[in-house]
């Protein structure tokens, strides 16, 4: 069982912590952690580049590779990224399989 700790020391467990953990993941670059050099995402080197349906595709690729990786006993349904250009910004939608339950991970992300 997935477990975490929350900001007033109780502890989380299952659907909450799996969704802390990619938004941990996500916040984090390769090669960023001295004790585990390849933990986390490339996702950071997409958000200058302009929002084509090839760097949509390699961002859901990134989230896809990452998530399998290093995020254990989830199953990937699907990942969505959209770009809101009125808005500036990135939108990330992931339905996920925990536990034979569904997760729903939503961020957006500011990228003017």
């Amino acid at each position: 069982m997935i477990t975490d700790i929350n900001k007033n020391g109780s502890l989380i467990k299952d659907e909450q912590a799996i969704i802390n953990e990619i938004d941990n993941l996500f916040s984090i670059r390769v090669g960023e952690l001295a004790f585990n050099r390849e933990f986390g995402t490339y996702l950071e080197d997409y958000l200058f580049e302009e929002f084509t349906f090839r760097i949509l595709t390699a961002i859901k690729m990134e989230i896809r590779r990452a998530i399998n990786r290093w995020i254990k006993n989830v199953t990937i349904e699907n990942i969505e990224v959209n770009y809101d250009e009125l808005n500036g910004v990135l939108n990330i939608l992931i339905n996920l399989i925990y536990n034979n339950k569904k997760v729903v991970y939503e961020k957006t992300i500011g990228v003017k």
